[in-house]
């Protein structure tokens, strides 16, 4: 069924507007990935998906302190 307009604005903001809510700015960012983990098919999906999302930036923290330390 349909969830209403999601749609993410650069990094961590995104607008969400759908069953009667309306929400700007890094609440609807969470939001947004929320529904969307919900939506995926299977538990394993949502896992590696929930979990790419959670590492990314830490690897790329990682990555940028290493490379600051050559």
């Amino acid at each position: 069924f349909h969830l209403g307009e999601m749609l993410t604005l650069g990094t961590e903001d995104a607008a969400l507007s759908g069953l009667g809510v309306q929400l700007q700015g890094s609440l609807a960012y969470v939001a947004r990935r929320l529904v969307y983990l919900w939506r995926l098919p299977t538990l394993k999906h949502r896992l590696q998906v929930g979990w790419h999302w959670m590492m990314t930036p830490w690897l790329d923290w990682v990555t940028t302190m290493v490379s600051n330390q050559r």
